[in-house]
């Protein structure tokens, strides 16, 4: 196959010219074309504004009275505009204010707690200080009340034993007997006489009695108690000192006592000894001169007890004593 000529070729390169011109000629028209139609729109918008004005001007609204609107519209806007800068400088105000009150939050508020909290905490500290102190004379105020109060019941301790020995003096002439029945037909001291002669073996005569009178609540068979009252000790102490000569039944019937006349207190007391002796906690007790003798032992020496403080410390000291019988001994007196 052979070479194409040059005239071909040329030819060729002659219609590719052509068209290219032709499109170049296309797109420019086009363009021209696209220019025209927004002439033509902006010509058609125009024209309908001017119609929209000449129909307000028909209405009868010149065109001064749409300039003072135009004028009013400016005004409005630059009131607006006035009024934005107002409200901007109020709020950069405002923004001020809340940054003021931010630093005050954030830093000077802290700093005054913390001062309020260090003042609150020193003076609490000078509370407790002196709340301590007033603590410390409170506990020695106490110590030294409790200590007049103690050293003043040892006084009215003692001075009750005091008061109790000078009664039991006033009852040195006095025996107390149990078991004399009662007589319509014979007085109290002839009683004491006919005892005291024919089982006792000790004279006394009716002068020898001061005072003789039953005392107390009779029960069946057991008449009231007698208490009598001698004129002189010699004569008393002889009655008593044969006490033990007299009729004992094992019954308790018909059985005559005699014993000393005691105070309330050494009342008490003999009676508390006299349940220590029953539970064998004691050896023996009795009473001597308006005394509470007292053994612990058959080997002790009699030692008197004027007390029951007297007493507890006696019993505490015992080996033989447990901590229950010693409760229980504590709780009898």
């Amino acid at each position: 196959m052979g070479r194409p000529s040059k005239s071909k070729k040329k030819t060729h390169t002659v219609e590719t010219q052509t068209e290219e011109s032709w499109v170049i000629s296309k797109e420019a028209f086009c363009n021209d074309l696209m220019k025209e139609e927004v002439l033509l729109n902006l010509q058609k918008k125009w024209e309908e504004r001017f119609v929209q004005l000449r129909s307000q001007l028909d209405d009868g609204e010149s065109i001064k009275q749409l300039w003072d609107k135009v004028n009013n519209l400016a005004d409005n806007q630059t009131e607006i505009q006035r009024q934005l800068k107002a409200t901007e400088e109020d709020r950069y105000e405002d923004k001020e204010i809340l940054h003021g009150a931010d630093y005050q939050v954030g830093t000077v508020i802290p700093d005054k707690i913390s001062e309020l909290h260090d003042s609150v905490a020193s003076k609490f500290d000078d509370v407790e200080e002196d709340v301590e102190i007033i603590k410390d004379g409170l506990q020695q105020t106490r110590l030294n009340l409790q200590s007049k109060i103690d050293k003043m019941n040892e006084v009215a301790a003692q001075q009750c034993l005091n008061i109790d020995a000078v009664e039991q003096q006033m009852k040195s002439h006095n025996v107390v007997i149990h078991g004399i029945s009662e007589s319509e037909n014979q007085t109290s001291k002839d009683q004491v006489v006919d005892l005291a002669g024919n089982i006792l073996g000790v004279t006394v005569k009716n002068s020898d009695i001061e005072n003789a009178y039953r005392f107390g609540k009779s029960a069946e068979n057991s008449p009231r108690k007698l208490l009598i009252r001698f004129r002189s000790k010699t004569v008393r102490d002889k009655f008593y000192q044969n006490r033990k000569k007299t009729p004992i039944n094992p019954s308790g019937q018909n059985s005559i006592y005699i014993n000393e006349d005691l105070t309330q207190l050494r009342s008490k007391l003999f009676h508390d000894t006299r349940k220590l002796v029953k539970r064998g906690i004691l050896h023996s007790t009795w009473t001597q001169y308006g005394n509470i003798m007292l053994k612990t032992t058959p080997e002790d020496k009699p030692v008197p007890i004027f007390s029951n403080e007297e007493l507890r410390e006696k019993i505490t000291n015992l080996k033989n004593l447990t901590e229950s019988e010693l409760q229980t001994d504590e709780d009898m007196m």
